[in-house]
């Protein structure tokens, strides 16, 4: 990953003095890569913001932010030019990483996050109060500010089966002023005031381990897709059986696999938002390519828009920061 992305980098330094539609389409491919990468290792640079994070501000300085991303992301990148293309800075500086992290997101997730959620909380109620851990939890966020790592820490006392990515998406939803804190005294209430109020509100039974193995093994794959799709330039149309056949040949790459009525759920999904009610193959790209949720909130983008392919290939999320 790291010598693709250096090697597309490289290209983007020889190509400078190109025509200008050139130097766009390469800088567009390298803020995609750095997009996607920032997406599928988020709680790992999660916790290492909070480790830098030493002033429990939720933010840190720009030179500690550069340290994260070549580390986490194992790659020697010039991130103190490129921060410029991922994130603000606040008047002193700082970058908040709660706000960096949470707004990487594909269209793909309002289907099933919102039920994955109501279902992993009420999982994590249950487990609290069926381990007698009521009263640990109660005094480990005795307090105010209970940060990501004290969080998954207290959470896997709880749960050690709970993955990286499923503590990642329930401190974030607890995390309601994004601020990479979460309020220990009202979690500690909502734990104890809560009841299974959700039951039966994920039917499907969303498996959000399963759902991330299949953004990877797209953003993997992507060169592969249309040939496991069977489309091609002339033929883009994803019938119901071709759409079913290539998440069989995509789930061969996946530990987890998504069952047949959550495969004809996301292709219904597809269905919905279809122009003419036909499902192409440039729609099920665009719901899963990631995107910048702040820029994507305030775009006038369609998903029915025919352009599809070009539109979610290109860096849209970052168009606001291109310089030329």
């Amino acid at each position: 990953m790291t010598l693709s992305l250096a090697g597309t980098m490289t290209s983007f330094s020889l190509q400078h003095v190109a025509r200008p539609s050139i130097r766009r389409r390469t800088k567009d491919d390298v803020l995609r890569v750095l997009r996607e990468r920032v997406y599928q290792r988020r709680h790992r640079l999660m916790a290492y913001f909070t480790k830098l994070d030493r002033t429990r501000k939720g933010s840190v300085w720009k030179i500690e932010w550069v340290e994260a991303m070549r580390n986490v992301l194992n790659s020697d990148l010039p991130w103190f030019f490129l921060r410029s293309y991922l994130v603000a800075e606040d008047d002193d500086g700082r970058i908040w990483y709660s706000l960096f992290l949470v707004k990487f997101h594909n269209k793909l997730q309002s289907l099933w996050l919102n039920d994955w959620i109501n279902s992993a909380r009420d999982r994590l109620i249950q487990q609290q109060r069926a381990n007698h851990r009521s009263q640990y939890v109660a005094n480990a966020f005795n307090k105010s500010l209970v940060s990501y790592n004290e969080f998954c820490s207290v959470m896997r006392a709880i749960d050690y089966t709970m993955s990286d990515g499923q503590l990642f998406q329930l401190f974030v939803h607890f995390d309601e002023r994004g601020t990479g804190f979460i309020d220990g005294h009202k979690f500690v209430q909502m734990l104890s005031e809560s009841t299974s109020a959700h039951v039966g509100s994920d039917p499907l039974r969303w498996d959000l381990e399963a759902m991330e193995q299949l953004q990877c093994v797209v953003i993997q794959g992507r060169g592969q897709l249309p040939y496991l799709f069977k489309v091609n330039s002339k033929d883009c149309v994803l019938s119901k059986e071709t759409f079913m056949w290539g998440l069989e040949q995509l789930g061969r790459g996946m530990r987890k696999q998504l069952t047949q009525k959550q495969k004809e759920r996301i292709y219904e999904y597809l269905l919905e938002r279809a122009p003419s009610r036909v499902v192409l193959f440039g729609q099920f790209l665009f719901m899963t390519t990631v995107f910048d949720n702040h820029t994507m909130g305030n775009s006038t983008i369609d998903v029915a828009d025919i352009n599809l392919v070009a539109y979610c290939l290109r860096n849209c999320s970052f168009s606001m920061f291109l310089k030329e």
